[in-house]
């Protein structure tokens, strides 16, 4: 939802909440993203958890990413050229908390795809379900 209103003389930019306010022209603009990126609250939330335990490059998933359209070929390099595996992670969650609701969605599928469902599983809170034959 966009919000327009005009303010003559009134120069100023905030941020509040999901709101920016920027002055242009003689209108003072009020942007509402409401919940477009809630996956960054998800992501701030459990930063520490997926530095921790994310595989961003041995496991595929960087590939996975780039494949679906996640990533971009430069979002890959700058990735894939950190050579400590926590450093590549904080690069791959910078990269995540930009993109829209939709690539995040494809980023746990990536998860799923890549053998990481643990990852998933600690901030959706589905559980694995075991099958067993008698």
């Amino acid at each position: 939802m966009f919000h327009v209103l005009l303010i003559a003389g009134f120069e100023h930019r905030a941020c509040f909440e999901h709101r920016a306010y920027v002055f242009l022209n003689g209108l003072l603009l009020c942007l509402d993203f409401g919940n477009i990126f809630e996956h960054t609250q998800i992501i701030q939330q459990n930063y520490m958890f997926l530095v921790d335990t994310l595989d961003a490059k041995d496991s595929g998933l960087v590939g996975e990413l780039y494949q679906t359209g996640v990533l971009s070929k430069e979002e890959c390099d700058t990735i894939n050229c950190e050579v400590i595996s926590f450093n590549q992670n904080e690069k791959l969650l910078s990269a995540l908390s930009r993109k829209t609701n939709d690539q995040f969605d494809k980023f746990l599928d990536a998860l799923d795809t890549t053998g990481q469902q643990h990852v998933r599983n600690h901030f959706t809170g589905r559980q694995r379900q075991l099958f067993c034959c008698f």
